[in-house]
């Protein structure tokens, strides 16, 4: 009876330590998946993403919601920057992060970073 408790509080502790640095790791990969996006938002912006349907350069803009647990990247005519895609935004692709993670440090409810073409100045 007594080696059955000890091993009880012996895996108790060990599961507390283990779902904290795994919850720190998913938030730490969630975090590398932001900053490789806006990589790649620049990127895209850069290499002269074209605009579907059309011949000219995309400007290209990632928008990110508070308490969401994605990201979206969309390719914008010149002079749109709306926050949906419609007919001067296109959904280029969602971007998830990883499970239980959610945006939550944002200034407001809608960020948009937004990148000129060519040159993917912010």
């Amino acid at each position: 009876m007594i080696v059955i408790t000890i091993i009880g509080i012996l895996t108790v502790g060990a599961y507390i330590p283990y779902n904290f640095y795994s919850e720190l790791a998913r938030v730490r990969l969630s975090a590398e998946i932001v900053d490789q996006s806006v990589s790649d938002a620049k990127i895209l912006a850069s290499n002269g993403y074209v605009f579907p349907g059309t011949s000219e350069n995309a400007h290209i803009g990632l928008i990110l919601r508070k308490a969401s647990n994605s990201m979206d990247i969309l390719a914008y005519q010149s002079g749109s920057r709306s926050l949906v895609p419609d007919a001067t935004a296109k959904l280029v692709r969602t971007i998830a992060l990883e499970n239980n993670i959610t945006l939550s440090a944002l200034p407001s409810d809608t960020v948009l970073v937004y990148f000129t073409a060519p040159s993917g100045d912010i």
